[in-house]
């Protein structure tokens, strides 16, 4: 966001540009490193925001998620649009409205995806109600925390490596187990 702050020395004259402040939300240290994580894992990330898309871009490049990724606003899309198209075509979805969150999310799952949704705010509700793993943030509104499966106390995407990890050890152990008890 870009504020202008400018002032008028009288009722006449006109108003003088004093400066531009640039606001900005800092990325955490550890996103690069929970991103590198995920794609090496082979999991396919989409920013599906409310957001301008061309912010969302400028965005996923500082965060290293995506260096080129293909967008879209969503808002000047027609009532009929091919969802399951878009979701093989783009990376990055702006100006998306809950209920497109939610069809969005129906076209992963359609072509194959386990979808993980993130949110932190009634918006996001639909979505992860449809999702099959929803994660919320402690900071996020009290409908999403209590729609999600999975709430970050931290607000860190970092602890979903460990959680990945853990998730990963326990199948694997219960397929040893399993394989002994069929074995014996």
């Amino acid at each position: 966001r870009v504020l202008l702050v400018a002032y008028k020395p009288n009722a006449t004259s006109e108003i003088v540009p004093l400066a531009l402040l640039l606001l900005t939300d800092e990325i955490r240290q550890t996103a690069k490193q929970t991103f590198d994580y995920f794609r090496k894992q082979g999991v396919d990330i989409k920013i599906i925001s409310g957001d301008n898309p061309e912010t969302l871009s400028a965005i996923s490049k500082q965060a290293g998620l995506v260096e080129n990724a293909k967008y879209i606003d969503l808002s000047k899309l027609s009532k009929v649009a091919d969802y399951t198209k878009l979701v093989n075509e783009y990376q990055l979805f702006g100006r998306v409205s809950p209920a497109q969150k939610e069809c969005l999310v129906e076209a992963l799952q359609a072509t194959g995806h386990v979808v993980t949704m993130t949110g932190d705010g009634v918006n996001d509700v639909p979505a992860l109600k449809k999702a099959d793993c929803a994660v919320a943030m402690r900071s996020g509104s009290d409908a999403c925390r209590k729609s999600a499966d999975l709430v970050l106390l931290n607000n860190d995407f970092a602890v979903l490596i460990q959680a990945v990890y853990e998730g990963r050890r326990v199948i694997n152990n219960i397929k040893l187990v399993a394989s002994l008890f069929l074995n014996k």
